[in-house]
């Protein structure tokens, strides 16, 4: 069975998001924060894909530090920027260079975001 990781302040989002997984028959799991994220074993999990918001909250670490971390644990598959801030927030804007590395901007279709869970 697929895995995908979500990091996202919006608890709301995260049920509808695992709707979705469960609809598509992919293991979905939601943190709400930087710090429930490093308590997430990654190579145990075996992730086929993580999606970052990027603003979760203030005063916080944010989507950045958390795409810094988990690229520090060797995760290198798929990770999707899921974010309201535009393409051009330059945090963002230099990680978007990178392999497995793209952006979704909310809010997104529901057919998109089921494009992307597919392809994984």
């Amino acid at each position: 069975m697929k895995s995908v990781l979500l990091l996202d302040d919006d608890k709301d989002l995260c049920v509808l998001m695992a709707s979705i997984f469960n609809e598509l028959e992919i293991k979905g799991t939601c943190v709400h924060s930087f710090d429930e994220l490093q308590k997430i074993d990654l190579k145990k999990e075996n992730f086929d894909l993580v999606f970052l918001d990027i603003n979760l909250g203030a005063g916080v670490k944010n989507g950045i530090d958390a795409y810094d971390w988990v690229k520090s644990k060797k995760f290198d598959k798929k990770i999707v920027f899921f974010t309201g801030h535009a393409r051009n927030y330059p945090l963002l804007q230099a990680k978007l260079g990178e392999p497995n590395v793209s952006v979704l901007e909310k809010p997104a279709e529901l057919e998109t975001i089921e494009k992307i869970l597919q392809a994984i």
